[in-house]
């Protein structure tokens, strides 16, 4: 049989230590550059490792040297979605792939995220990933569908999301492997002038377990509308806090 192993980011490089048929990407560079890789194998593409070192990794094991013995998983077509549907600016800031229709209202992608990303900067504890990576990644998946199967903009207008709740389970913890999510929509209804409400159910599956869920409620509008009614609750929010700048709560 083909023998597996689990490429992860230096950042989970005691992730990599600590377990076996798991190697970091430069650790995975070191070994293609060498020509050390001649055995059938199957590379499943795990999290950390940096957009443009993916790319670069796809495209060696792509040549015909590899391409005959060595299997990617998720495959080299199952790219980031661009920054533009999960409503960010950096690429090394996006945590999926492009979702696909998988069924009646469910959704599927893969988790990706990048050393380099801003949850990733600052904390990381142990071998595991860290809660709020998840949390942004399911914001992610709500978005890209929303953005690629619901809404039908107008050329030149854009929409304004809105999450109104975001509940997650956390039940295991999860580690830096290839990992699948599901997001299932839920009563979903379109309005006047574009608007949209929905629901979502999300799952975050790694070797068959889901160790992650969560629920999100979101609503979309169009951005010109939106703009005006946060510019003026903005300045409501500035009159408050000039008459009561410390005041507890109404109740």
């Amino acid at each position: 049989m083909p023998r597996t192993i689990h490429v992860v980011g230096d950042r989970f490089t005691h992730f990599a230590q600590a377990n076996a048929n798991v190697i970091t990407i430069t650790q995975l560079e070191e070994k293609l550059v060498r020509g050390e890789l001649s055995e059938e194998m199957t590379i499943l593409v795990g999290q950390g490792i940096q957009h443009e070192r993916l790319q670069r990794m796809q495209a060696i094991c792509s040549h015909p040297e590899y391409a005959s013995r060595i299997s990617l998983l998720p495959p080299p077509e199952s790219q980031r979605a661009e920054p533009r549907f999960t409503h960010k600016r950096l690429p090394c800031n996006v945590m999926i792939t492009l979702p696909q229709q998988v069924g009646e209202s469910l959704y599927r992608a893969w988790l990706m995220v990048d050393d380099e990303c801003a949850e990733m900067s600052d904390h990381l504890t142990g071998q595991h990933i860290q809660g709020m990576v998840l949390a942004e990644a399911g914001r992610q998946i709500v978005v890209a569908v929303a953005e690629n199967f619901l809404i039908h903009n107008e050329p030149g207008s854009t929409s304004f999301f809105v999450i109104n709740a975001f509940d997650a389970s956390f039940h295991s913890f999860a580690f830096p492997v290839i990992t699948e999510i599901e997001c299932k929509l839920l009563d979903t209804r379109m309005g006047k002038r574009g608007t949209l409400s929905s629901a979502a159910e999300i799952r975050f599956i790694q070797g068959g377990e889901c160790v992650t869920s969560g629920t999100a409620k979101f609503s979309a509008y169009d951005s010109s509308f939106m703009r005006v009614r946060e510019s003026n609750k903005a300045r409501q929010l500035l009159t408050r806090a000039e008459s009561s700048p410390a005041s507890t709560p109404a109740s």
